[in-house]
């Protein structure tokens, strides 16, 4: 068993929703990762999923911490699997024919500004929602964010599921997400990613731009802890197959790129549509960003596992290119962003550096950060990688799963992948007062057209264009005029000589 350690930074301020006054009296709530199991049986047996849980989720030290406070500090224990009280952990309900996926939803929608949780009890809970409506029953899992990141949930799934032939799935591999291709940009444009990550990990992360006001984010006079509930919706699957074809066309772009390129055009999109007032400052130069989980594990050897447990990222922020010419340039462009972002060491330097701050800081500077910090970006993202094959748990064959993540800031999207195909979770802050089921429709009609713009382009427009920055061409004329002054230099000291 595990005693008396030490949570990383990440953790502490996930977990100080539970166990913080301050943060009570701040009314920060917990964030949620909620994953929904749909079994194709409506009435699976309650006591094979309550002892499969049992039996495979806790066998991880961290689905049994429990979380003090001592002083400043935030420790956690593990306690054995018989001290865990699965009557909490563990519901059935009956869905007496009626509920279907919008009642999930509305269970879903009110984590962030109703549940509570017992912060002297591991900080997680499973529901099984039997005798839905259309014939099937859901497992309705909610986990605290500080248990761990997505890596983490990965790959406790894994260790859930079992193969529908049978035989457990394979463990997650060296982390493949990322063990991504090399950034194909000049070296100039890489010598400047680079020292701009070294300037972003050492002091531009304290020192961000605020997005500007506009439809898709919270108010600047309006505070995410006044949230009332949250909008949730998941848009149509897309063919992760008919994505590889697309992104095989565009020579280097990734499966990450086209779902960058997806938001971004779904993005400008729904301000066209919603008349937004963003629109107007987007052509004066402001930008919209987005922020997302960079993982900072190591990368491991090809065939090695890693399994570390917990919350190792920290948060990094791409920049929309929203003032895209056509759909096949929003992709180029979110390539180009992506790759500057392979070469940066900014998240290294990041989680050292401000995680080492953070722990110096006062809980009053981190309850206004948390506070704070929400206005600054539009939307976050996240993402899980399911496995391609069908699986089953506890012998119940899973029909689909959903993924979302119910947090303390606006818009929520996450990436989930699942028997060949890939889906997009919507969720949104009450607050924002956006059209959630246009911004769906909006996201859905990028995919279309990326896939029509790739399928009717010529080849001279799939070639990559060149999007190299002024700043590195700045570089490359600054460094060619330094050669040339050099070389004429040294040839009027030989010709002296």
């Amino acid at each position: 068993e595990i005693k008396k350690r030490r949570a990383s930074i990440i953790t502490d301020m996930f977990v100080r929703a539970h166990i913080s006054d301050g943060y009570k009296k701040a009314r920060i709530r917990p964030t949620t990762v909620v994953v929904e199991f749909y079994f194709q049986d409506p009435h699976p047996d309650n006591d094979r999923i309550r002892d499969a849980l049992k039996d495979r989720i806790l066998k991880h030290p961290r689905f049994r911490a429990v979380f003090r406070k001592e002083g400043n500090c935030v420790f956690w224990d593990s306690i054995p699997k018989d001290m865990v009280d699965m009557s909490y952990h563990f519901e059935v309900m009956d869905g007496k024919g009626t509920f279907d996926e919008e009642h999930v939803k509305s269970i879903t929608s009110t984590l962030n500004s109703e549940e509570e949780w017992d912060a002297t009890k591991p900080l997680w809970k499973v529901t099984l929602i039997n005798n839905m409506k259309n014939g099937r029953s859901v497992l309705l899992c909610k986990l605290d964010h500080a248990i761990g990141d997505g890596v983490t949930m990965t790959s406790v799934l894994l260790s859930l599921a079992d193969k529908k032939s049978g035989g457990e799935l394979q463990r997650l591999k060296s982390l493949e997400s990322r063990r991504i291709t090399g950034p194909s940009l000049r070296w100039s444009h890489k010598i400047t990613s680079f020292l701009y990550g070294c300037y972003f990990g050492c002091l531009g992360w304290a020192l961000v731009k605020r997005d500007p006001e506009n439809g898709l984010k919270i108010p600047n006079d309006k505070c995410v802890t006044q949230s009332i509930g949250k909008d949730i919706l998941y848009t149509k699957s897309f063919s992760l197959e008919e994505m590889k074809i697309t992104k095989e066309r565009l020579a280097g772009v990734s499966i990450n790129d086209l779902l960058m390129a997806i938001i971004t055009i779904g993005m400008r999109r729904y301000y066209d549509r919603t008349n937004d007032p963003v629109l107007d400052l987007l052509k004066k130069g402001k930008a919209i960003s987005a922020c997302f989980m960079a993982n900072v594990r190591r990368v491991a050897s090809k065939n090695e596992a890693v399994e570390q447990m917990g919350n190792y990222f920290i948060i990094g922020y791409f920049i929309l290119p929203l003032q895209f010419r056509n759909v096949i340039d929003a992709v180029w462009q979110c390539k180009s962003y992506s790759d500057s972002l392979k070469v940066s060491p900014a998240f290294a330097l990041q989680f050292h550096l401000a995680g080492g701050i953070c722990k110096l800081l006062p809980e009053s500077a981190l309850i206004f950060a948390s506070v704070d910090n929400p206005k600054n970006f539009t939307l976050t993202m996240s993402s899980v990688k399911g496995p391609q094959d069908e699986f089953s748990i506890a012998g119940y064959a899973v029909d689909d799963f959903n993924f979302c993540t119910v947090a303390n800031n606006g818009l929520n999207l996450g990436f989930l992948s699942y028997k060949g195909n890939a889906k997009i979770s919507v969720c949104a802050d009450k607050l924002i007062g956006m059209d959630s089921h246009l911004f769906v429709e909006c996201l859905e009609s990028a995919y279309d057209d990326i896939c029509n713009g790739v399928d009717n382009a010529s080849s001279e427009e799939l070639k990559p264009p060149d999007l190299t920055p002024l700043s590195a061409k700045f570089l490359e004329i600054g460094l060619s005029c330094a050669v040339a002054g050099t070389v004429a230099l040294l040839s009027i000291w030989l010709a002296k000589k």
